[in-house]
């Protein structure tokens, strides 16, 4: 139940993190808008909360996966003869 808590905790952090500030070419004018850091929406760039989210998220599901290859994994004793 902790594992499914930390990451649920880890996603909304994620989500609800300011988005990174603005970036992209300085002092000149890209010849090519192709190459233009901020010419498309297909670069992504993360904010510090928005990794620490992400981070929070992945730890929860790696202790989700323990839990359930422990659960699935566990051998039950089989009672001894009598």
């Amino acid at each position: 139940m902790a594992g499914l808590l930390v990451v649920v905790v880890g996603v909304v952090w994620a989500l609800l993190a300011p988005p990174a500030g603005p970036y992209g070419w300085f002092a000149y004018t890209p010849l090519d808008p192709e190459l233009s850091a901020s010419g498309g929406d297909e670069s992504v760039v993360l904010s510090t909360g928005q990794v620490v989210g992400i981070v929070i998220a992945a730890v929860g599901v790696v202790v989700l996966a323990a839990w359930a290859g422990f659960r699935l994994g566990r051998r039950r004793a089989r009672p001894g003869p009598s």
